[in-house]
């Protein structure tokens, strides 16, 4: 099995709450890393957005539709 797939099944299966903080490590270690090969903070936060999202390695999942009324 691949590596990103068994990092992806796992952080999938994390509860909101592990989900969250390992969203905020990804925030707080990104702009470091990114001065560090010296780039800025946020320009950092965008590239680890877009590789780490629904659309790049598929780390994180895609948000489901949202309904606003009790017939969905």
């Amino acid at each position: 099995m691949n590596l990103l797939e068994i990092i992806r099944r796992n952080l999938v299966a994390l509860p909101r709450l592990a989900k969250f903080a390992v969203a905020l490590a990804i925030i707080v270690g990104i702009p470091p890393l990114a001065r560090r090969v010296r780039i800025p903070g946020v320009v950092g936060l965008l590239l680890a957005g877009v590789v780490l999202g629904p659309h790049g390695l598929k780390l994180l999942p895609e948000q489901g539709n949202v309904c606003s009324t009790s017939r969905c």
